[in-house]
């Protein structure tokens, strides 16, 4: 009795410890089948921390372009030209310019369309940025190169296949696109474009902290096709940076003249067939600079040492000595504060602003003569047209 007992417990045991292998492999089967179940649910989203706040992007077409490797590139370009790696100048990939226009325009809900064109508007550009548009010179176009190579760009490079995934052609995210207004607008309007780079720059250069930024895009809006500030405080501080940055980054003439030189640099190197224009227009800043620091040539050499030491060998000056009169693109911005229903101009608002605005507008548009002095010891540079920039001769004339 005692041993069917026993083992009717034994047998009772057995049971219960088959029905907990049982049940704990259906909970371990369970619990990996949501593990692996759930990214997959997720696996369309993914977040952008930025400046301007965070996005969920949920669009696989867009991050399948985030990942490709024309976007990649412009990780390794940056937006200050080379005057980023002469002047020690804080880096400002066009990666980061393109993530945050795309950040701002889905932040204000603008269509996809004009979303990805904004985190595409930069693609096309040469290394060193914008110098590429001193130096690329469009044939049949009077776009900057940029925009003038912008569709044939995304067909060579393979972006356009991917677009033609979601029935977009390259032309369809031209940057130039009316329809785009929120993205693209020439200062002194608001777009998307020059808002990033100017809230960036001013993060960059400790001119506004993260808060202060949160802040002015809480009092942006954009309606009625058109941008505006809810506050005059926030379209005021967007001003005066938005100066500042036009007179002592963009329009600064030592980067003029470093742009200037590097220019010559890489155009004497085309001509001796030591750098070829598909690296200059496909390839990045550090790998084309290194290059032309290995080529042995007397002028080469003679203008990146100039590019080390501007200031020894160029001066602004306001007699009639001169080389050259430079006229920098005018950048400062006028935002519209709408009050009452009614959009004003900030330089309606702020006298202070306005007498600002336009005494910067018009000496740039005076220009700023520029004087060069001796080049570099036996650089070679002397028999290189005196150092003198005027004319077409360190353009390259390039077609798509």
């Amino acid at each position: 009795m005692l041993r069917l007992q026993n083992h009717r417990l034994t047998e009772k045991k057995h049971r219960g410890f088959w029905c907990f292998v049982c049940t704990f492999f259906v909970l371990i089967f369970t619990v990996q089948e949501v593990k692996t179940t759930a990214p997959q649910e997720n696996k369309t989203q993914s977040t952008i921390t930025s400046l301007y706040g965070d996005v969920v992007v949920d669009n696989n077409l867009v991050k399948a372009l985030i990942n490709h490797p024309a976007i990649k590139r412009m990780r390794f370009i940056d937006n200050a030209g080379p005057s980023r790696y002469f002047r020690s100048l804080p880096a400002y990939s066009l990666f980061d310019h393109a993530l945050g226009v795309y950040v701002i325009l889905k932040r204000f809900k603008r269509p996809l369309k004009e979303q990805i064109s904004g985190m595409l508007e930069p693609v096309a550009h040469s290394v060193f940025s914008h110098q590429g548009t001193l130096f690329l010179r469009p044939k049949n176009s009077d776009k900057p190169y940029y925009l003038a190579a912008h569709s044939a760009y995304l067909k060579t490079v393979g972006l356009e296949p991917w677009l033609m995934k979601a029935n977009i052609s390259a032309e369809d995210v031209d940057p130039l696109n009316k329809e785009f207004g929120a993205l693209y607008q020439n200062p002194p309007f608001l777009s998307a474009i020059e808002i990033e780079m100017t809230l960036r720059l001013a993060y960059s250069y400790k001119l506004l902290t993260l808060r202060e930024i949160a802040r002015i895009m809480d009092d942006l809006r954009f309606e009625e096709g058109k941008w505006f500030f809810v506050t005059e405080k926030s379209a005021a501080k967007l001003g005066a940076l938005s100066l500042y940055f036009t007179e002592r980054y963009w329009g600064a003439p030592q980067n003029y003249v470093v742009n200037r030189w590097v220019a010559a640099a890489m155009k004497r190197a085309v001509d001796l067939d030591v750098l070829t224009v598909k690296e200059i227009r496909f390839g990045t800043d550090k790998a084309v600079l290194q290059k032309l620091m290995q080529i042995k040539d007397r002028v080469i050499h003679g203008l990146l040492i100039q590019c080390r030491q501007p200031f020894r060998f160029y001066s602004v000056v306001d007699g009639a000595d001169f080389d050259e009169i430079y006229k920098p693109e005018f950048r400062g911005l006028n935002p519209l504060v709408k009050r009452e229903g009614q959009y004003i101009r900030l330089t309606q608002l702020d006298r202070e602003y306005s007498k600002r605005f336009k005494e910067l507008r018009e000496s740039f548009m005076r220009g700023i003569k520029i004087k060069f002095k001796k080049p570099a010891k036996n650089s070679g540079f002397s028999e290189f047209n005196g150092g003198s920039f005027a004319g077409t001769h360190y353009e390259l004339e390039v077609a798509f």
